[in-house]
């Protein structure tokens, strides 16, 4: 299957899902760096803002792939 021969109902809700997964690890890494035993041990990556903004995006393309869905 080719990228041309999506729809773009297949694509937001493929790309909703990836990043509602991506919203949940970025949230369990977060969780853990907030949770370490090792003070000086930081993550280079800031978990936080990732999580919301992908969570959000996340929620817009589901929507917009809902809208898609129940509008044909």
């Amino acid at each position: 299957m080719m990228f041309d021969d999506l729809t773009p109902l297949q694509l937001l809700v493929g790309g909703g899902v990836f990043l509602l997964a991506l919203s949940a690890l970025a949230g369990w890494r977060d969780r853990r760096n907030l949770r370490r035993a090792d003070l000086d041990r930081v993550s280079l990556i800031n978990w936080r803002p990732l999580s919301a903004i992908s969570l959000m995006v996340a929620i817009v393309a589901l929507s917009a792939a809902a809208h898609l869905w129940f509008s044909a």
